[in-house]
Protein backbone atom coordinates (compact mmCIF):
# COMPACT_ATOMS: atom_id res chain seq x y z
CA UNK A 1 0.00 0.00 0.00
CA UNK A 2 1.04 3.54 -1.13
CA UNK A 3 -0.27 6.10 1.25
CA UNK A 4 -0.28 9.69 -0.27
CA UNK A 5 -1.24 12.54 1.25
CA UNK A 6 -1.96 16.06 -1.29
CA UNK A 7 -1.18 19.41 -0.57
CA UNK A 8 -5.07 19.67 -0.22
CA UNK A 9 -6.35 16.43 -0.99
CA UNK A 10 -6.18 13.31 0.79
CA UNK A 11 -6.17 10.08 -0.38
CA UNK A 12 -4.89 6.49 -0.68
CA UNK A 13 -3.50 4.48 -3.23
CA UNK A 14 -3.47 0.05 -3.32
CA UNK A 15 -1.83 -1.91 -5.68
CA UNK A 16 -3.71 -5.28 -6.20
CA UNK A 17 -2.12 -8.00 -5.02
CA UNK A 18 -2.42 -11.68 -4.83
CA UNK A 19 -5.40 -13.06 -4.68
CA UNK A 20 -5.14 -16.56 -6.30
CA UNK A 21 -8.39 -17.79 -8.59
CA UNK A 22 -9.47 -19.35 -11.60
CA UNK A 23 -8.29 -15.99 -13.19
CA UNK A 24 -5.23 -15.95 -12.46
CA UNK A 25 -3.35 -14.59 -9.11
CA UNK A 26 -2.11 -11.11 -10.59
CA UNK A 27 -3.88 -7.82 -11.78
CA UNK A 28 -3.36 -8.53 -15.68
CA UNK A 29 -5.71 -11.48 -15.92
CA UNK A 30 -7.93 -10.05 -13.24
CA UNK A 31 -8.18 -6.77 -15.51
CA UNK A 32 -8.58 -8.83 -18.75
CA UNK A 33 -11.71 -10.38 -17.89
CA UNK A 34 -12.72 -7.24 -16.06
CA UNK A 35 -12.43 -5.42 -19.15
CA UNK A 36 -14.28 -7.97 -21.03
CA UNK A 37 -17.10 -7.90 -18.70
CA UNK A 38 -17.53 -3.81 -18.88
CA UNK A 39 -17.10 -3.49 -22.34
CA UNK A 40 -19.51 -6.09 -23.28
CA UNK A 41 -22.39 -4.71 -20.81
CA UNK A 42 -22.36 -0.87 -22.00
CA UNK A 43 -24.97 1.30 -21.81
CA UNK A 44 -25.68 4.89 -23.38
CA UNK A 45 -25.96 7.46 -20.67
CA UNK A 46 -23.37 7.01 -18.08
CA UNK A 47 -23.89 6.94 -14.20
CA UNK A 48 -24.37 9.82 -11.85
CA UNK A 49 -22.52 8.47 -8.88
CA UNK A 50 -24.03 11.39 -7.09
CA UNK A 51 -22.97 14.45 -5.42
CA UNK A 52 -22.62 18.12 -7.46
CA UNK A 53 -20.77 19.83 -9.85
CA UNK A 54 -18.22 22.84 -9.33
CA UNK A 55 -20.06 24.93 -11.58
CA UNK A 56 -24.02 26.10 -11.20
CA UNK A 57 -25.90 23.65 -13.17
CA UNK A 58 -29.10 22.49 -11.86
CA UNK A 59 -28.85 18.33 -12.41
CA UNK A 60 -32.58 18.02 -12.31
CA UNK A 61 -33.14 20.00 -14.87
CA UNK A 62 -29.98 19.79 -17.42
CA UNK A 63 -29.07 15.92 -17.87
CA UNK A 64 -25.80 13.97 -17.81
CA UNK A 65 -24.50 15.42 -20.85
CA UNK A 66 -23.87 19.22 -18.83
CA UNK A 67 -21.54 17.14 -16.49
CA UNK A 68 -19.93 13.84 -19.15
CA UNK A 69 -19.01 13.72 -22.49
CA UNK A 70 -20.85 11.22 -23.61
CA UNK A 71 -18.34 8.08 -22.46
CA UNK A 72 -20.58 5.34 -21.58
CA UNK A 73 -20.98 3.07 -18.66
CA UNK A 74 -22.35 -0.18 -17.47
CA UNK A 75 -25.22 -0.21 -14.51
CA UNK A 76 -24.29 1.18 -11.14
CA UNK A 77 -25.57 -2.27 -9.39
CA UNK A 78 -22.89 -4.13 -9.86
CA UNK A 79 -21.71 -5.51 -6.50
CA UNK A 80 -25.32 -7.43 -6.30
CA UNK A 81 -25.25 -8.72 -9.89
CA UNK A 82 -23.72 -12.21 -8.81
CA UNK A 83 -20.71 -11.41 -11.82
CA UNK A 84 -18.30 -13.84 -11.11
CA UNK A 85 -15.51 -11.95 -11.67
CA UNK A 86 -16.71 -8.75 -9.92
CA UNK A 87 -17.35 -11.29 -6.43
CA UNK A 88 -13.97 -12.28 -6.75
CA UNK A 89 -12.43 -8.68 -6.70
CA UNK A 90 -15.08 -7.05 -4.29
CA UNK A 91 -13.52 -8.87 -0.98
CA UNK A 92 -10.11 -7.37 -1.92
CA UNK A 93 -11.93 -3.86 -2.43
CA UNK A 94 -13.58 -4.25 0.94
CA UNK A 95 -10.18 -4.50 2.64
CA UNK A 96 -8.69 -2.23 0.91
CA UNK A 97 -11.58 0.17 2.00
CA UNK A 98 -11.46 -0.87 5.65
CA UNK A 99 -7.57 -0.21 5.64
CA UNK A 100 -8.27 3.54 4.13
CA UNK A 101 -10.90 4.18 6.37
CA UNK A 102 -8.56 3.47 9.63
CA UNK A 103 -5.66 5.58 7.79
CA UNK A 104 -8.14 8.28 7.14
CA UNK A 105 -9.16 8.56 11.06
CA UNK A 106 -5.38 8.95 12.25
CA UNK A 107 -4.73 12.09 13.29
CA UNK A 108 -2.94 13.94 16.77
CA UNK A 109 -3.57 11.86 20.13
CA UNK A 110 -6.32 9.26 18.10
CA UNK A 111 -3.27 7.74 16.02
CA UNK A 112 -3.55 4.00 16.29
CA UNK A 113 -7.31 3.68 17.19
CA UNK A 114 -10.30 3.99 15.12
CA UNK A 115 -13.49 5.03 16.95
CA UNK A 116 -16.01 3.01 14.51
CA UNK A 117 -16.50 -0.92 13.25
CA UNK A 118 -13.35 -0.32 9.59
CA UNK A 119 -15.71 -3.14 8.84
CA UNK A 120 -18.95 -0.97 8.81
CA UNK A 121 -18.51 0.55 5.33
CA UNK A 122 -20.75 -0.72 2.53
CA UNK A 123 -20.81 -1.13 -1.19
CA UNK A 124 -23.93 0.76 -2.36
CA UNK A 125 -22.78 1.68 -6.14
CA UNK A 126 -20.73 -0.37 -8.02
CA UNK A 127 -20.03 0.46 -12.21
CA UNK A 128 -17.68 -0.20 -14.85
CA UNK A 129 -16.50 2.59 -17.37
CA UNK A 130 -15.18 3.09 -20.59
CA UNK A 131 -13.57 6.52 -22.11
CA UNK A 132 -12.58 7.03 -25.71
CA UNK A 133 -10.10 9.70 -27.21
CA UNK A 134 -11.95 13.25 -26.20
CA UNK A 135 -14.20 11.86 -23.81
CA UNK A 136 -14.20 13.06 -19.71
CA UNK A 137 -15.94 14.35 -17.11
CA UNK A 138 -16.16 17.72 -15.37
CA UNK A 139 -15.51 18.39 -12.05
CA UNK A 140 -17.93 16.95 -9.52
CA UNK A 141 -17.77 14.58 -5.62
CA UNK A 142 -19.74 12.25 -5.02
CA UNK A 143 -21.45 13.09 -1.72
CA UNK A 144 -23.08 12.27 0.75
CA UNK A 145 -21.67 8.86 0.35
CA UNK A 146 -18.49 8.26 2.59
CA UNK A 147 -15.66 6.74 0.51
CA UNK A 148 -15.21 6.36 -3.02
CA UNK A 149 -12.89 4.71 -5.06
CA UNK A 150 -11.66 4.39 -8.31
CA UNK A 151 -9.66 0.89 -9.54
CA UNK A 152 -7.90 1.41 -12.82
CA UNK A 153 -8.68 -1.70 -15.22
CA UNK A 154 -7.14 -0.60 -18.60
CA UNK A 155 -5.02 3.08 -18.99
CA UNK A 156 -3.21 3.01 -22.60
CA UNK A 157 -1.23 5.18 -23.56
CA UNK A 158 -2.65 8.88 -24.19
CA UNK A 159 -5.31 7.89 -20.72
CA UNK A 160 -5.89 10.54 -18.67
CA UNK A 161 -4.93 11.08 -15.00
CA UNK A 162 -7.25 11.08 -11.90
CA UNK A 163 -7.42 15.03 -11.25
CA UNK A 164 -8.23 16.07 -7.90
CA UNK A 165 -9.50 20.04 -8.39
CA UNK A 166 -7.93 20.98 -6.19
CA UNK A 167 -4.51 20.50 -8.19
CA UNK A 168 -3.50 16.91 -6.69
CA UNK A 169 -3.40 14.33 -10.14
CA UNK A 170 -2.84 10.61 -9.89
CA UNK A 171 -1.75 8.60 -12.76
CA UNK A 172 -3.11 5.39 -12.15
CA UNK A 173 -1.83 2.55 -13.62
CA UNK A 174 -3.47 -0.65 -14.23
CA UNK A 175 -4.21 -3.14 -10.67
CA UNK A 176 -3.96 0.16 -8.70
CA UNK A 177 -6.90 1.47 -6.53
CA UNK A 178 -7.24 4.68 -5.43
CA UNK A 179 -9.59 5.49 -2.56
CA UNK A 180 -10.83 8.92 -1.36
CA UNK A 181 -13.21 10.77 1.05
CA UNK A 182 -16.56 11.62 -0.97
CA UNK A 183 -16.93 14.96 -0.78
CA UNK A 184 -13.30 15.90 -2.55
CA UNK A 185 -14.18 17.52 -6.42
CA UNK A 186 -12.68 15.63 -8.62
CA UNK A 187 -12.39 15.60 -12.65
CA UNK A 188 -10.93 14.07 -15.52
CA UNK A 189 -9.18 15.76 -18.89
CA UNK A 190 -10.52 14.99 -22.03
CA UNK A 191 -8.57 11.41 -23.24
CA UNK A 192 -6.20 11.03 -25.32
CA UNK A 193 -6.62 7.78 -26.58
CA UNK A 194 -8.82 4.82 -26.59
CA UNK A 195 -10.44 2.25 -24.15
CA UNK A 196 -9.53 3.76 -20.99
CA UNK A 197 -11.93 1.66 -18.51
CA UNK A 198 -12.04 1.66 -14.51
CA UNK A 199 -13.98 0.20 -11.61
CA UNK A 200 -15.88 3.22 -9.99
CA UNK A 201 -18.30 2.49 -6.79
CA UNK A 202 -19.16 4.58 -3.54
CA UNK A 203 -19.48 2.92 0.32
CA UNK A 204 -21.47 3.99 3.14
CA UNK A 205 -20.94 3.69 7.16
CA UNK A 206 -24.19 1.39 7.93
CA UNK A 207 -22.57 -0.19 10.86
CA UNK A 208 -25.00 -0.22 13.99
CA UNK A 209 -23.78 -0.17 17.78
CA UNK A 210 -24.38 -4.46 18.56
CA UNK A 211 -23.39 -5.48 21.34
CA UNK A 212 -20.65 -7.49 19.07
CA UNK A 213 -19.31 -4.46 17.92
CA UNK A 214 -19.45 -2.55 21.67
CA UNK A 215 -17.32 -5.44 22.84
CA UNK A 216 -14.61 -4.77 19.97
CA UNK A 217 -14.64 -0.75 20.28
CA UNK A 218 -14.45 -0.67 24.00
CA UNK A 219 -16.23 3.28 25.30
CA UNK A 220 -13.94 5.12 27.02
CA UNK A 221 -16.29 8.01 29.25
CA UNK A 222 -15.38 11.98 28.58
CA UNK A 223 -15.53 14.58 30.96
CA UNK A 224 -19.00 15.36 29.17
CA UNK A 225 -20.41 12.43 29.62
CA UNK A 226 -20.18 11.07 25.96
CA UNK A 227 -18.06 7.90 25.38
CA UNK A 228 -15.04 7.57 23.04
CA UNK A 229 -14.72 4.13 21.07
CA UNK A 230 -11.07 2.87 20.24
CA UNK A 231 -10.52 -0.80 19.00
CA UNK A 232 -10.14 -3.43 22.14
CA UNK A 233 -6.93 -4.47 21.98
CA UNK A 234 -7.97 -7.32 24.51
CA UNK A 235 -10.93 -8.64 22.07
CA UNK A 236 -10.73 -12.13 21.43
CA UNK A 237 -14.37 -11.96 18.98
CA UNK A 238 -13.87 -12.59 15.68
Amino acid sequence: MNKTHGEKSLYFLYEYNHHPHKFGEHANAVNLELYKYITSNLRDGPVMGGGSITESTDLHVKPDIDLYNTFKSTSDDLQVQSVEIIDHILPWINHQLAEASFEFAQSGEDAGYAGFNTEGFKIVNLWGMLYMKGEYVKSHNHFPYSLSFVYCVNAPEGSSPFCFTNGDTVHLKPGQMLVFLSHQYHHTLPNEGDYRCCLVGNALYQESRTQESFNKYFPTQQEDGSFKYNINPNYEGE
